[in-house]
């Protein structure tokens, strides 16, 4: 018992390290510098869906902030936490799945497990799952409450794994009922404070409204064959294990965006689950597919990762100095560059300035100034019709003002199918305003300067 403690514990240590470290020093992804800042901004006071955008529930980046405000305002806080969950996830697994290689698995998918709402998600998924299958006399009360969690956390899975509770119990009315007490007395309460807050009209509007606008933009590549792989083995086996629905409605949280990260964390549970399985029946066999898969995913990683290393700065890299700043290279490498740009920004202190590029929120972390929902105009992330909104509100702010617009042509004219910040809005300060050309240092960069003063050219 002793030896299987320590084993735990060491390889609960291992886990840790390895996810904190790729979170902490190569996670090169602007998924990393949103949350936090979503995070950072609630520690900070601001309130969410209404002095800024954000496109899932309010529990997460909440929960977050509470550490924030804590242990401090830094990568290392938000690193050390999601870190955490991963740990807790393999706890679980290690739990309730003893001839699971967990260790390995997770891993090797420390691709999909970063620091984002996504591992938080997945953390409640395995909460609810194994709960479920317990016999603890107070489960469905407690399941009640956790689908209101994760609802609030990501609509979409939330609403998903409700199915399982309709599904399994549709001759016990009882147990649903005793589910449905609880998730309907925390989402009232969760409603009732987010009206209280004021932010109840952004939250329909971002969260769910706007789902019909990211739907309209959703991304796709060649790994969604493996949700498709998963489903199949699912749907195969349900009948041998009736909780396998869970694991066919947690795959929602791959849409809209079929791309690897959403994909592998979709699909985790179901390869958890399988090798599982087939290591009772074949160890020699799981090992061999455990190593292709591991091979597989680093092979994915090493390659994002040095395309995304290959970050184009056509400027001289600065060190960077402010506090929220993260080990990793590519993002003190940006941070160093936004430094120098506000820098230059500071001249130009009669206009107001929208910056549409992917690294608005740099921007204002690095100046210490409130973002809003102008930083973040990604698809899908602006509510319901947001561009139109959004433009009109330029419009009409810019007919009696000085406004100066930052973006990256390249965004426009050189775009790939993974670009989200929003088209029409790019074209359209390309088309409406004056592209500043006798500045020398904006000349040099990899941005675009426009505005609505005339005299500026």
């Amino acid at each position: 018992m002793r030896k299987k403690i320590i084993t735990t514990v060491f390889e609960a240590i291992i886990i840790f390290s390895m996810i904190f470290i790729y979170n902490t020093f190569f996670y090169s992804n602007y998924d990393h510098i949103i949350d936090f800042t979503h995070c950072y901004s609630i520690a900070n006071g601001l309130k969410i869906y209404k002095d800024f955008n954000i496109v899932v529930g309010p529990i997460y980046p909440i929960f977050i902030s509470i550490f924030l405000k804590i242990f401090g305002k830094t990568f290392l806080t938000f690193n050390l936490i999601n870190s955490l969950f991963v740990v807790i996830i393999y706890l679980i697994i290690k739990k309730f799945n003893k001839n699971t290689l967990a260790i390995l698995i997770i891993s090797c998918c420390c691709y999909a497990l970063t620091a984002k709402y996504n591992t938080f998600t997945l953390l409640l998924f395995y909460i609810i799952y194994y709960i479920d299958k317990g016999n603890n006399k107070y489960k469905d009360y407690l399941i009640g409450f956790l689908l209101s969690i994760l609802l609030f956390t990501k609509i979409n899975v939330g609403c998903a794994l409700i199915i399982p509770t309709i599904v399994l119990n549709i001759k016990s009315p009882k147990i649903i009922l005793k589910r449905f007490i609880p998730f309907f007395i925390t989402s009232s309460i969760i409603i009732f404070i987010m009206w209280l807050k004021g932010v109840l009209p952004g939250f329909i509007n971002y969260t769910l409204l706007g789902l019909i606008s990211f739907t309209k933009n959703s991304k796709c590549d060649l790994t969604v064959v493996l949700v498709i792989l998963s489903a199949i083995y699912i749907i195969k086996n349900i009948k041998k294990d009736k909780y396998l629905i869970y694991m066919l409605c947690y795959l929602i949280i791959c849409y809209p965006l079929f791309e690897s990260g959403h994909v592998l964390i979709g699909i985790f549970p179901t390869i958890i689950y399988m090798l599982d399985k087939m290591n009772k029946n074949n160890e020699k066999k799981v090992k061999l597919i455990s190593l292709i898969i591991t091979i597989i995913v680093f092979a994915l990683l090493i390659i994002t990762e040095n395309h995304r290393n290959n970050y184009d700065l056509d400027m001289k890299v600065f060190k960077c100095e402010t506090k929220y700043c993260s080990h990793d290279k590519m993002l003190n490498k940006v941070f160093g560059y936004v430094h120098s740009f506000n820098n230059h920004l500071k001249k130009q202190k009669q206009y107001r300035i929208f910056n549409f590029t992917y690294e608005a929120y740099f921007f204002k972390l690095d100046i210490n100034e409130k973002v809003d929902k102008y930083d973040f105009i990604w698809d899908g992330n602006m509510g319901y019709k947001g561009e139109k909104k959004i433009i009109k509100e330029i419009n009409d702010y810019c007919k009696d003002n000085k406004c100066m617009f930052i973006i990256n042509k390249r965004n426009i004219h050189n775009r790939n199918r993974f670009d989200q910040i929003n088209l029409r809005i790019l074209k359209y300060v390309e088309e409406t305003y004056n592209e500043i050309t006798d500045d020398n240092y904006f000349n040099s960069t990899f941005f675009s300067v426009y505005t609505n003063d005339k005299t500026s050219n």
